[in-house]
């Protein structure tokens, strides 16, 4: 438990906050000194993780990096859950990284704004992050600053495949025993993802982040990297690296020129695949069967909850957040069908039975309508015209 303690005229007062949920990595709390002080830059971070997350689909950002010395823009995707324990053990997905130098080089290869990274995280432990084996990097003359571009993700319970504009840049297809044969671990390791699916880690819901990060001492601004403006100002080994970086900002921020300075997004579209319940062959992701849908007009039900994320996804313009294939289920326009009947599934009654008309009808239902239906216990489900 996190304790507070105000002093405000002298009087104390304590604010008891939440428990902390992610303290690696400086998550609930940091503290400076004269030495290394905290944080000099205020930077900002979007994330769904309350709003919108989904398992297996397509993604397509429209985006543009943004051009500086030593910022870091990263559009990604984290577990909601930590089902397979901490970092990196649940996994982590890197739609697109960047790095905002002109000209950073490294062996030769320019590693600032012409180059844009994909990646997936995953191992045991951070020791055993094996990102290197699923990690690819595309470079482009003019940089990724200088226009916009389409970062895309196909994720399926059989592969994950990244691309940039339309063209794959890397693509996994794990074996028969999964990400941990893959990764060809040490002996001796546990493996977090017994009994898991193949795809394991990447076989549970992830949420988006979207952030314009600065600097850092994890190796991705690397130390022997040139840069063609002033050389790097902190170390990756220094006790004092914010220090370090701050003392120098005559260096750096006259390169960070307004709105050149910002990732510019422009949408994020979250697809199903086609035929997804078939496709995924499934029980759990069929609640009846997948057939003929009848022409339009139909009549939709769209649960509370879709309306509640399409509300909370503000930080993500709800009209570019496409929720399709989500929470809809078709039926003949002459009549209403109640819900739990049309999927036979009495946890999702949430409103009075209506007139059944006679089938053919057709019904899917995706794993977020699943959540959904798990999230909305009591709230009556919202019938509409679509």
């Amino acid at each position: 438990m996190l304790m507070f303690v105000y002093i405000f005229d002298g009087i104390y007062v304590d604010f008891e906050f939440f428990t902390c949920t992610a303290g690696n990595f400086y998550g609930c709390e940091r503290v400076g000194n004269p030495t290394n002080i905290l944080n000099p830059i205020v930077s900002a971070r979007l994330r769904t993780a309350e709003s919108f997350s989904f398992k297996f689909g397509r993604v397509e950002i429209r985006a543009r990096m943004p051009s500086g010395d030593w910022l870091w823009p990263a559009i990604w995707m984290l577990p909601r859950y930590q089902d397979y324990g901490q970092w990196p053990a649940s996994g982590e997905i890197d739609i697109v990284e960047s790095r905002g130098n002109s000209g950073l080089m490294l062996n030769g290869v320019n590693i600032g704004a012409e180059q844009v990274s994909q990646t997936l995280h995953w191992g045991p432990h951070f020791f055993l992050n094996q990102y290197e084996k699923t990690s690819w990097s595309k470079n482009s003359v003019p940089g990724y600053d200088s226009d916009f571009h389409i970062y895309g993700l196909e994720w399926t319970p059989d592969y994950i495949s990244l691309t940039i504009d339309g063209v794959e840049t890397g693509r996994v297809e794990p074996p028969a025993n999964g990400f941990w044969e893959y990764g060809a671990f040490p002996a001796g390791q546990d493996n977090p993802w017994v009994g898991a699916s193949k795809l394991a880690p990447f076989d549970q819901e992830f949420y988006f982040i979207m952030n314009l990060a600065v600097g850092g001492t994890n190796s991705f601004f690397p130390d022997e990297a040139v840069n063609s403006g002033p050389p790097k100002p902190w170390s990756n080994q220094s006790p004092q690296a914010l220090l370090d970086f701050w003392n120098a900002r005559g260096s750096w921020e006259s390169t960070w020129m307004g709105e050149e300075a910002a990732m510019k997004v422009d949408y994020v579209r979250s697809t199903d695949l086609p035929d997804y319940a078939t496709a995924m062959n499934d029980p759990q992701y069929t609640r009846s069967p997948l057939l003929p849908v009848p022409p339009p007009p139909y009549n939709a039900i769209v649960t509370e909850h879709e309306k509640q994320a399409a509300a909370q996804t503000e930080d993500i313009p709800t009209e570019n957040l496409q929720f399709t294939n989500l929470s809809i289920v078709s039926f003949p326009s002459t009549d209403f069908l109640e819900y739990a009947s049309a999927m036979n599934d009495p946890p999702f009654a949430k409103s009075p039975l209506f007139l059944v008309p006679p089938p053919p009808y057709s019904a899917t239902v995706t794993e977020h309508e699943e959540q959904a239906g798990d999230q909305t216990r009591g709230t009556p489900m919202k019938i509409h015209n679509l």
